[in-house]
């Protein structure tokens, strides 16, 4: 049964929530510029697994989920547990993608004995400082980050131009392998067809320009080490091994992929290799 709705989990905000299969849970929380449409490839895969799925849109990233908080990835994270309270989840892994994986670590590691496993895909947590190795790193956008934060200049040359910058940065994030066209234009789509587009873009931006605040609560999360299994994924013309090796700074229980041919989206780009390694690590680690 697949279930698509949006829940209303107090403070004035909404999370849309796809809600698929049965069986033990897998949250998973996509990145910027991007949606749940990630994860065509592996929730089948999940399912047919014996896995229930929770495919969570973040508010104001392409989709319906709504609220006026700040967009600090403590507060976000917050609002992920709310959305399994309400859901009644008591143990779940969480599966998450650029800024969904900062937001799944704050959440696993503020509730170590409900979250059961941490799978993070291409992403290194703000105020970790490790380098993107070759050959990710003449293929991953350094422009994006500081572009975004710069308040009122990004705004002025991006509006009006949006479905140019999002295609631009999908484009190159994807590395030497594209993502394929369908993939773009579902993510272009979503970015730029809101009847509010302004209000859109300040969130799509938005999620940059509270890295100072992310930081402080990354560093401070990291004083307690994460006990539970980690699983590191990069690609190859992505952050590649930097994900594990920033990974390395919030607990020992950790295994890493680099995914050979993919960029910034591992899982959507080569599932083929990517997926089974992720059902398998879930496996040992829900029966761990």
């Amino acid at each position: 049964m697949s279930i698509n709705s949006l829940k209303d989990i107090g403070l004035g905000t909404k999370i849309e929530v796809m809600d698929q299969g049965t069986g033990q849970v897998v949250v998973l929380i996509h990145g910027w510029p991007i949606t749940p449409y990630h994860w065509r490839f592996i929730l089948p895969a999940l399912h047919r697994a014996g896995y229930r799925t929770l495919s969570i849109t973040l508010r104001g990233l392409g989709g319906q989920s709504e609220g006026a908080g700040n967009l600090e990835k403590s507060t976000i994270a917050n609002e992920v547990r709310l959305l399994l309270d309400k859901l009644e989840v008591a143990k779940y892994a969480i599966i998450g993608h650029d800024w969904g994986g900062t937001i799944a670590y704050l959440l696993s590691i503020r509730n170590p004995t409900e979250c059961k496993a941490l799978i993070v895909e291409e992403e290194i947590f703000p105020g970790i400082d490790v380098d993107i190795p070759h050959p990710g790193s003449e293929y991953y956008p350094k422009w994006h980050g500081p572009f975004n934060r710069a308040i009122g200049l990004a705004e002025e040359l991006i509006q009006g131009r949006e479905a140019i910058y999002y295609r631009k940065f999908l484009l190159e994030s994807a590395g030497k392998n594209k993502l394929d066209d369908r993939a773009i234009y579902e993510y272009v789509s979503a970015y730029t067809m809101d009847q509010n587009i302004e209000s859109q873009l300040g969130y799509s931006l938005g999620y940059y320009r509270t890295s100072k605040q992310d930081s402080e609560q990354i560093k401070l999360s990291i004083v307690n080490s994460l006990d539970i299994p980690i699983l590191a994924v990069g690609g190859e013309f992505g952050m590649g091994k930097a994900v594990e090796q920033g990974l390395r700074r919030i607990g020992s229980n950790l295994s890493g992929i680099v995914c050979e041919g993919a960029g910034h989206y591992p899982i959507e780009q080569t599932p083929e290799f990517c997926v089974p390694k992720i059902i398998e690590f879930l496996k040992v680690s829900f029966n761990i």
